[in-house]
């Protein structure tokens, strides 16, 4: 499953489907928010706790999962709460393409003005596959 995050206008995407969408990251002013929001969403809400990651600079990204399989991240890491251009840890929005119109995807999006500032498959981390940033 291949990632795209957007911040762009929808007006702009042409003819890209769109399958879904994988993830909506929401900030968190601390480390210790992060932990004390899990038992919100996983106890209250009924997601699903997928796993809990420290990275440096006591950053903590908890992934959690709703039955239709989207995924939250709740994190405090840098950008969380004040992003900047370019900084994937900001909010966001990850849609999904077909992992075999990624490529494509990317080509109609540059068609259609949108700028990326990194594109990449990722192997590793709790959701993995090529992914596309772009303002």
């Amino acid at each position: 499953m291949a990632t795209v995050r957007k911040k762009c206008s929808a007006a702009s995407v042409g003819s890209v489907t769109v399958r879904g969408v994988l993830h909506t990251s929401i900030p968190s002013p601390s480390a210790e928010h992060v932990l004390r929001s899990i038992p919100f969403y996983r106890d209250l809400l009924g997601l699903t706790l997928l796993a809990v990651i420290d990275e440096p600079g006591n950053v903590k990204m908890a992934f959690l999962k709703a039955l239709d399989g989207h995924v939250i991240i709740v994190t405090n890491g840098k950008g969380a709460t004040r992003p900047t251009p370019g900084d994937e840890n900001g909010p966001h929005t990850a849609f999904t393409v077909a992992a075999k119109d990624f490529h494509a995807a990317i080509v109609t999006m540059e068609a259609h003005g949108v700028e990326f500032f990194e594109k990449h498959n990722r192997q590793t981390g709790v959701l993995k596959g090529w992914r596309a940033y772009c303002r």
